[in-house]
């Protein structure tokens, strides 16, 4: 399985490399979307090489950014029309509403995701129309409405945007968590009326696929809330009686959240016996859904090792020869000739990581001084592209790139600064591409294997990247009186 994954997502990894260089159109775009997620999944199972990680975060960053159009997704209008489309609608109307509306929201998703929710007029329009659009068509819908060719869609929908809201909660910031709050106990609300509604219950039994992702819906519901909700029948039936085999993958897909053991027990099989051969076959999307399935099943056995798998290169990226350190650090060069003494050396090496970046921001020059206070002050957590990114520009009218600096104290390394770390540095280029420049602060030095690996960064990708470290860093600080 695992050489099929690497085989797979390697051909994927080329076709959906072209198509980002394209117009997609809304079909693939959703199948964009649902590749983006695969390849958080892979960031999140896979052991991958630092530089690939980093590709790889970048591929997605180039999906999200794509496929975010402001012009189709116009405030999120598909939202806004559900109420008139779900008006005296026939089915064929209702099914091209709730197609649009849930490429719109795998849009969401994403940016979610992704951590590219920053409160722009189309992100808040995603909520507010979300409640006067979705859930005020949903509802009028269900008042008026008892036939089953209707409501289906309209309940996929509805599950989807619940969805999307939980995985927002579940993410940070929380610019809109009140919002998102607010939906997702109102979707709720509407679940639990089309659960009731005539005709519907005998209908989601009947429907592997819905009834899954239903539950799958109300159990990542009851892990947010920590509530359990009873409204929803959990049984989920037995798969083989699923006979359609791309329903089958997307059912598999439900069940690891639903019933993981049985996911392990059966996925197997049928991967050997039916997904293989007719991978072929299948859609976009569902080779999409079957190699995130493989991943989920890798994943429990120990992971899976990608460090031989090839991330293509999106877009190409220049090294900033424009920048020079002398420019951005009081006293580069002319510090070498600065002499250390013993004490210097055990000063700077227990400084803590506050102290350390405290002492650089000091030789940082030609950048706003409100700038550098605010980065080096700023809290640091998991979603931090680096402990200090400050805004340099080429010339006047030249567009911002970014100085980003990731420090490592020598309370924090001890002895000699490893390939291990190298991720913390290239981390910059997935947000900022070729718009980052990083400098690597710590006052340790590298292992010979750490500067290759930085040796082969810049030499093969064109990142631009430099080092201020041991001896070099301690120097530079002490010529400007830090120490």
């Amino acid at each position: 399985m695992k050489e099929f994954l690497e085989v797979c997502l390697k051909d994927g990894l080329e076709h959906y490399n072209k198509l980002l260089k394209s117009e997609p159109k809304q079909r693939q775009i959703k199948e964009l979307c649902e590749f983006a997620f695969l390849l958080e999944d892979i960031q999140q199972s896979a052991a991958l090489k630092s530089e690939d990680n980093v590709l790889l975060s970048r591929f997605i960053k180039n999906i999200a950014s794509r496929v975010y159009v402001v012009d189709k997704i116009f405030y999120f209008h598909s939202l806004y029309k559900l109420p008139q489309e779900f008006y005296n609608a026939d089915s064929i109307k209702v099914g091209r509403a709730t197609y649009k509306v849930n490429i719109d929201i795998n849009i969401m998703r994403l940016q979610m995701r992704e951590g590219m929710v920053h409160g722009s007029s189309e992100d808040e329009y995603f909520f507010t129309r979300g409640d006067t659009g979705l859930v005020r068509a949903m509802n009028n819908l269900l008042d008026h409405c008892d036939e089953i060719e209707l409501l289906v869609p309209a309940f996929y929908t509805v599950l989807n945007y619940l969805q999307a809201m939980i995985e927002y909660l579940q993410t940070e910031p929380k610019l809109y968590k009140d919002e998102a709050d607010n939906l997702a106990i109102k979707c709720l609300s509407i679940v639990k009326r089309f659960v009731g509604k005539q005709g519907m219950t005998t209908h989601i039994e009947n429907n592997f696929q819905l009834n899954s992702f239903l539950i799958s819906t109300i159990y990542k519901c009851e892990e947010y809330y920590e509530e359990e909700l009873n409204f929803v029948n959990k049984e989920i039936g037995d798969l083989s009686d699923l006979k359609s085999v791309t329903k089958k993958i997307w059912a598999y897909f439900s069940l690891v959240s639903i019933n993981f053991q049985e996911f392990k027990d059966n996925f197997p099989i049928d991967f050997k016996e039916e997904f293989i051969d007719k991978y072929i076959e299948f859609k976009p999307i569902e080779k999409t859904i079957l190699l995130r399935n493989c991943v989920a099943l890798l994943s429990s056995k120990g992971g899976v090792d990608l460090t031989g798998l090839s991330i293509p290169v999106c877009e190409e990226f220049e090294i900033n020869e424009w920048f020079t350190m002398n420019n951005y650090f009081n006293g580069y060069g002319e510090h070498i000739s600065v002499e250390l003494t013993k004490g210097d050396k055990e000063k700077v090496l227990n400084y803590n990581d506050n102290e350390l970046r405290n002492a650089v921001a000091q030789t940082i020059i030609n950048i706003d001084k409100s700038v550098i206070d605010r980065e080096n002050a700023k809290p640091h957590g998991v979603y931090e592209i680096s402990d200090m990114e400050l805004p340099i520009k080429k010339g006047k009218f030249e567009s911002t790139h970014y100085l980003c600096m990731p420090f490592k104290s020598g309370r924090e390394i001890k002895n000699k600064v490893t390939e291990d770390v190298s991720y913390q540095i290239y981390r910059p280029f997935a947000n900022f591409g070729s718009k980052a420049v990083v400098v690597f602060v710590s006052p340790c030095e590298g292992t010979e294997p750490f500067y290759n690996a930085i040796k082969r960064a810049i030499a093969n990708l064109n990142w631009t990247i430099y080092t201020l470290m041991g001896d070099d860093l301690i120097k530079l600080l002490k010529y400007n009186s830090v120490i």
